[in-house]
């Protein structure tokens, strides 16, 4: 009730400003002229239902009138049989044909002026609405007397505004309670039905808005995780320090023929302190070679002699010991062998250690200054697959660097480098099974280097 009060206002309010004319005389006046299909809409039913009974009572006695009452449950099929049923009685036609090609076809047999109205036109389908509106077109074309009026709400409107290309100029809307003409575009027939209302172009840019702002959510989501992993990686563990020896004086003369090495100098109360209470003692090159190499613990006495600190040389030699059986005589490394081994410490390459256990390389940048393209083997998470990975393939180099996923931080395993693609497919056509059952693929060594750098940040 309240919203029919509401529109008898709205329709009050619509009279005062134009000046009212009969719907009855409107309808008339357009069937008569114009010969447009008429469609009377007004939101009370009981307004509309009272104008189709007054136009069907001033209707001429010529008229051959078909009055049809829609309802939902009725399909386009029994609408069409209603209104040629109706006109015509029991004639032949086709259900499935347009209602404007049949009712063309039996009004030129029996040459006689027909009216329709359909009331409660509003629960006819776009189709049938189309057809009604093309018999009236085609009527007017080839100078038939066919007359077509329906009844409707004024839901009618949005179906009609939807396409409102094929009914402009065909079809004519009267307010039932003023009279008064209604344009297709009309702001009645938008109410709920903004967005058909909408053109491509901004319904296409409204899309695309909402696709970049949940592009905005997901990618700032993903920086949020990212972050609280970063947040969660363990604090990197201070280096351990190997024990060092004093320098001989034969050391200090090669010293002197390769170029100073700088040494590692690093200041601690406590033990500057003890040692001034120890003896000072050189240890032998076997001893810091089993000291690294985990194998031999060096015993009480030797603890003790261990207070001077050796140079990188001494390091350099103790490595390149050839390790043999626990008590077998170390032969002492050749001068030739020590001098390589202080040249290879000056251009930062990695000390390899030759012995029955597979160890891996000194921690120094292989990729630093480098350019070209490497085979990626693996990317690795534990230590044991790693290092079971290496000894399956002792044969080939293989090199190693650390970088940042979202679980954590996981080793990659390299080739060496080559100087093109062609140079790395080439190797990998010759390459082990092993290495080829793996799938390895072609990278370049300046997109190793910036995973590293992001690495190194990332531990700082």
């Amino acid at each position: 009730m309240s919203a029919l009060a509401h529109n008898n206002e709205t329709q009050q309010s619509h009279t005062n400003a134009v000046t009212s004319i009969s719907a009855v005389a409107r309808v008339d006046y357009i069937l008569r002229f114009s010969k447009h299909a008429v469609v009377v809409i007004d939101e009370d039913t009981m307004r509309y239902s009272s104008l189709g009974s007054q136009y069907l009572a001033n209707l001429s006695n010529d008229f051959n009138a078909a009055y049809l009452t829609m309802s939902p449950r009725l399909d386009d099929l029994q609408v069409r049989c209603r209104i040629i049923e109706q006109l015509f009685g029991s004639v032949l036609f086709d259900p499935e044909q347009s209602v404007a090609v049949s009712l063309i076809n039996l009004i030129k047999q029996h040459k006689q002026p027909v009216s329709i109205v359909v009331e409660h036109a509003h629960h006819l389908s776009f189709q049938l609405l189309h057809e009604l509106t093309q018999l009236a077109e085609i009527a007017k074309k080839a100078n038939l007397a066919i007359q077509v009026v329906m009844l409707a709400m004024t839901s009618v409107g949005q179906k009609l505004t939807e396409h409102a290309m094929l009914f402009d100029k065909k079809l004519s809307i009267v307010d039932a309670y003023s009279g008064q003409l209604i344009p297709l575009n009309d702001k009645r027939f938008n109410a709920g039905n903004q967005w058909q209302t909408l053109s491509q172009f901004k319904k296409y840019l409204i899309g695309m808005l909402g696709l970049s702002v949940i592009g905005a959510l997901i990618v700032y989501q993903l920086y949020q995780v990212d972050t609280f992993n970063f947040s969660k990686l363990k604090p990197v563990a201070e280096p351990v320090h190997m024990p060092v020896v004093k320098q001989t004086s034969e050391q200090a003369n090669l010293e002197d023929k390769t170029g100073s090495i700088p040494q590692e100098t690093e200041s601690r109360g406590s033990e500057s302190a003890a040692s001034a209470l120890i003896n000072t003692s050189i240890a032998s090159a076997e001893e810091i070679s089993n000291r690294l190499l985990g194998k031999e613990p060096l015993s009480q006495g030797t603890e003790q002699k261990v207070v001077e600190k050796a140079s990188v040389l001494d390091i350099a030699t103790a490595l390149t010991v050839e390790q043999a059986i626990v008590e077998q005589t170390v032969k002492k490394a050749p001068l030739d062998e020590k001098i390589k081994a202080v040249e290879a410490i000056e251009n930062n390459d990695a000390l390899k250690v030759q012995s029955s256990t597979t160890l891996e390389p000194v921690p120094l940048n292989y990729y630093a200054n480098k350019t070209g393209f490497v085979l990626q083997f693996a990317v690795i998470e534990q230590e044991k697959s790693k290092q079971a990975f290496i000894d399956s393939v002792s044969e080939i180099e293989v090199h190693q660097y650390q970088r940042n996923v979202t679980q954590g931080t996981v080793t990659v395993l390299t080739s060496k480098t080559f100087e093109s693609r062609i140079l790395a497919a080439d190797w990998l056509a010759n390459a082990p099974e092993i290495i080829k059952s793996r799938q390895p693929f072609i990278r370049s060594v300046k997109s190793i280097n910036a995973e590293i750098d992001d690495y190194q940040r990332s531990q700082s």
